[in-house]
């Protein structure tokens, strides 16, 4: 006879490995995703280790964690949208994931501000009061920190659903924050990335907005998106060298965004990303509409 079956304690049933989905089978999207977000932190810990990072490890430290949180933040901020346009509701299991990515990559971006400050708490105090871009930069890693913790099953229970959603609705402010944060810092204005993101986080939130205007996005609405999220790119842009720098930019970087002679500008990639998305938005559509009926003769 068969000896009795050990209980499993609930907490084990509940716990599974972060490659798997609820019922424990492994997730080949979920394994990438943990693999994507743990690379960086890995090859920046390898360079550490070898001393790559000199002769100022810390700042290279704090440069690249930032880099890595804002990407994570705005994948995580387009799972919703993508999910939709690829009809791949499967999706929406790495958000998660990309969201602790973001606050993982976040704290230590501080943590290692504050390295590289050597932990003069006087000095960290009044920077982050004095200096803007670092205001809003911790603004936004204080709003995280619930998200993180609430970021549980067992939250969202004791929570409820829709208070739940409403917290973590925060995160568009996280965005709008760490945007400004990132844009603020002149140095990064230098590469194309800083563009690109800004633009990027455009397009997401004016999809948000059609979709709780329209209910739906057509491909059509999607195109015209992508045409404005490109052009906002460019005026964006613009503005910021108006508005922070003593150069008169509006004539000189409008007509660079009409030229090739520095390499494809923000502006044109985000419209061709955003009109891309779409054309996939159609030919999905149109590839899952049930044929015609053929009327008799």
């Amino acid at each position: 006879m068969a000896g009795p079956v050990a209980s499993v304690p609930d907490w084990k049933r509940r716990l599974t490995a972060p490659w798997s989905e609820r019922g424990g089978r492994f997730s080949k999207l979920k394994a990438a995703i943990l693999a994507l977000v743990v690379a960086p932190g890995v090859y920046l810990a390898i360079q550490l280790f070898r001393g790559e990072l000199q002769p100022l490890p810390e700042t290279a430290i704090v440069r690249e964690t930032g880099l890595w949180a804002i990407r994570f933040l705005m994948l995580t901020l387009a799972v919703t949208p993508l999910r939709k346009i690829l009809s791949w509701p499967k999706l929406i299991s790495v958000r998660r994931m990309l969201g602790l990515a973001t606050l993982a990559y976040s704290s230590l971006h501080m943590f290692a501000w504050i390295a590289d400050l050597a932990y003069d708490w006087g000095v960290v105090g009044s920077e982050i009061v004095l200096r803007l871009y670092l205001t809003v930069g911790t603004i936004a890693l204080v709003i995280m920190i619930p998200l993180g913790i609430t970021s549980t099953d067992a939250m969202v229970r004791r929570l409820g659903g829709q208070k739940w959603r409403r917290l973590h609705q925060l995160v568009y402010i996280v965005g709008v924050l760490a945007i400004l944060h990132f844009y603020l810092l002149l140095e990064k204005l230098t590469t194309p990335e800083a563009q690109v993101l800004v633009g990027l986080f455009v397009w997401m939130m004016g999809w948000r907005l059609l979709e709780a205007w329209r209910g739906k996005i057509t491909p059509l609405l999607a195109a015209g998106l992508a045409v404005a999220s490109g052009l906002a790119t460019m005026e964006i842009e613009i503005l910021y060298y108006e508005l922070f720098t003593t150069l008169d930019a509006t004539r000189w970087i409008w007509a660079a965004n009409w030229t090739l002679d520095g390499g494809l500008r923000a502006g044109w990639i985000v419209m061709a990303t955003g009109l891309v998305l779409a054309g996939i938005s159609w030919w999905r559509g149109r590839s899952s509409s049930p044929p015609a009926a053929v009327s008799a003769s």
